[in-house]
């Protein structure tokens, strides 16, 4: 075993001129009062939070937890399993900031006393986790609900309080101190929980943050109290490093850096850590955010309190952030502008009127500006009219910055979906539905649709993809409508065409087709267990019946392959009935499937919003917004499918 010991130089601390403000969609948790979290969206900039949820629950800020970049859920351990068996929370974060959110989903029991977790970065169905009991790294598939793997090895770990597990290029980094009191490092392979390598580090504190397209980074201290951030290597040496805010008289002052209270920005290339200073007997709590590359302190703001629990979301794409009228992401004098030139224009109302800043989902008004975003952004308040209150959300969030880009889909109003089944599986038939989607302007005719399904040949088997016209949106196959596909295998593509034969427009959008193939037999490597498949629509062209283009567009939807062998409840895929859709009232009936186990909500980007279980004819959309939603019903045999419209009263 090697060991490592680093004397970290004092670096030049650069000032930073806080000229602007920005908020990326940061989030964390705090209990103030013991049980009781409050989930918040924090502005790193200012160091004001927005509430997002409050819950109650067995867990500590600062304890366990794990987040998934593919599915943005949030999983967390219960601070009071000190025995077995352990229990693991899900909660899944807003996308945007919605009203009377609930992210709190479901708690699963398993056996052993878990400590430290992480989620494989691409499977959701991945959770590696450490048994204090046992000392081992397992692989726990939440798909079947059991250990999947196991280390062989036991780590010399002691002190479970300050553990540490990261994923980062299919290994395993996992840190905590040792009997004799240093820190242990080592390096597994994910696939088969091998110990690689190992090394002793002499500091004081220490942990890691890993991400995949930044790597993996360490932030610790030494052991005079100082502070550091540095770049690690896979071999589990220590690069580039600079110094973080410290003690300057360490017998009267305390900092404390959170092992849980630390995030990678990806997107900005920013690491961004809660910290708590005690002297002379006050408490003060900080919010800090540094360049990575340079090491440079761009903001450093104080907190009423210390968040913990840190998680970073990329932010969806053409949010409204309230005074960024023109949506060119930072709020200044030209946001004017597009409140006079569109002045007593009526905009989509966002179902909450708020000039918080965090950023809002609106429909789209169809009109657009002159940079080509929608006229909804400057609607800054989302109370429906753009007038003169809209100034004070200007006003509000002055030289704030933001980084919600301008949506692919923002020159275009009705883009194709596709709704695709939880799990795809080897040497398996599969169905997929494709929509269009008219929620920006459910009134909007259609009377033709054409499009190309391009697709990866190595998991399709060859020529066995085909369409299926089915008997809802545009009526019945042959009779009010024709359906033509030519499928180019080699190519792997699928040119599609489905037109009306009635001589009637259709409007309000939903599923124009099922899309079926088999699953190659053998794709999946057996010690990956899955893989992504990607299927890409393109060369969207739609017309009404007097032949007038309508503005389309289609997009790229990823699904997980999982191996053949992977044990998950075999079901049919049909239609959702439901009752009223397009609905103004939250209550909604199913209508045509029985002994339901479990219903999910999902937004048109595939994320999952709610889920609602046990026996069931009947949903609740209280605190949704206006939407668009699919929504998936499972019972034993089948899982059944459609899109709700939701006109919030």
């Amino acid at each position: 075993m090697r060991k490592i010991l680093i004397v970290f130089l004092a670096l030049c601390h650069f000032a930073y001129s806080q000229n602007s403000f920005q908020i990326h969609h940061l989030f964390g948790i705090n209990d103030g009062t013991p049980g009781i979290h409050t989930l918040s969206a924090l502005n790193q900039a200012s160091g004001t939070a927005v509430e997002v949820e409050t819950f109650s629950l067995n867990f500590a800020a600062g304890d366990p937890y794990t987040y998934s970049l593919s599915s943005n859920a949030l999983y967390f351990l219960d601070n009071n399993a000190i025995t077995n068996p352990s229990i693991l929370h899900y909660y899944y974060l807003p996308e945007v900031y919605q009203s009377a959110y609930t992210g709190f989903v479901n708690s699963i029991t398993f056996q052993g006393r878990f400590e430290l977790m992480c989620m494989h970065p691409t499977n959701d169905s991945s959770l590696f986790v450490f048994d204090v009991n046992t000392r081992f790294v397992n692989e726990f598939s939440l798909t079947s609900g059991t250990i999947a793997n196991s280390s062989q090895t036991p780590l010399n770990l002691a002190d479970t309080s300050e553990l540490n597990i990261v994923y980062y290029n299919d290994k395993l980094f996992v840190s905590g101190r040792n009997p004799s009191g240093s820190f242990t490092i080592y390096a597994i392979n994910a696939l088969n929980l091998q110990t690689l390598d190992s090394a002793i580090l002499d500091f004081n504190s220490f942990h890691l943050e890993a991400h995949p397209s930044v790597g993996l980074v360490a932030i610790g201290s030494s052991t005079q109290d100082q502070y550091f951030f540095a770049e690690m290597s896979e071999t589990l040496g220590l690069g580039t490093s600079f110094s973080l805010p410290s003690c300057t008289n360490c017998a009267s002052e305390f900092y404390s850096y959170p092992s849980t209270a630390s995030v990678i920005d990806a997107d900005n290339l920013h690491l961004i850590i809660s910290r708590s200073v005690e002297a002379n007997g006050q408490v003060q709590s900080f919010l800090s955010t540094y360049d990575l590359a340079s090491g440079q302190e761009i903001y450093n703001v104080q907190t009423p309190v210390l968040w913990n629990n840190l998680i970073y979301q990329k932010p969806q794409d053409d949010l409204v952030y309230p005074g960024d009228a023109n949506h060119d992401k930072i709020v200044n004098i030209l946001d004017v502008l597009p409140i006079g030139l569109n002045y007593a224009q009526p905009a989509e109302f966002r179902g909450q009127i708020s000039t918080d800043w965090i950023g809002q989902q609106g429909l789209n008004t169809g009109d657009t500006l002159a940079n080509g975003v929608d006229v909804k952004h400057a609607d800054c308040n989302g109370d429906g009219q753009i007038n003169s209150i809209d100034v004070d959300a200007i006003i509000q969030n002055y030289s704030f910055k933001h980084y919600s880009e301008k949506s692919t889909h923002a020159d275009c109003d009705f883009p194709l979906y596709i709704v695709k089944p939880s799990f795809i599986k080897e040497d398996e038939a599969i169905s997929i539905q494709i929509g269009l989607d008219l929620s920006a302007n459910p009134l909007q005719d259609v009377y033709g649709v054409t499009f190309t399904l391009e697709y990866d040949t190595q998991f399709v088997v060859p020529n066995s993809l085909s369409t299926q016209g089915v008997n809802a949106w545009f009526g019945t196959e042959n009779a009010n409508y024709l359906k033509v596909d030519i499928n180019d295998f080699p190519a792997g593509k699928m040119d599609v065409a489905v037109v009306g034969i009635d001589q009637v427009n259709r409007n309000g959008g939903g599923i124009l087709l099922d899309g079926i193939w088999t699953m190659e037999d053998v794709v999946i490597p057996i010690a990956q267990g899955f893989d992504t498949m990607n299927l890409i629509i393109s060369n969207v062209a739609i017309i009404d019946y007097y032949e007038n283009m309508i503005d389309a567009c289609g997009g790229t939807f990823t699904l997980q392959v999982y191996d053949k062998n992977v044990g998950i409840v075999e079901r049919t895929y049909g239609h959702l009935e439901m009752y009223p859709n397009p609905s103004q009232q939250s209550n909604i009936l199913l209508k045509n499937i029985d002994d339901i186990e479990k219903v999910e909500a999902f937004d048109l980007q595939g994320k999952l919003l709610q889920i609602w279980e046990g026996s069931l004819n009947s949903i609740s959309l209280e605190g949704f917004s206006t939407g668009v939603y699919f929504i998936k019903a499972y019972s034993k045999e089948e899982i059944l499918t459609n899109k709700l419209i939701y006109n919030k009263i």
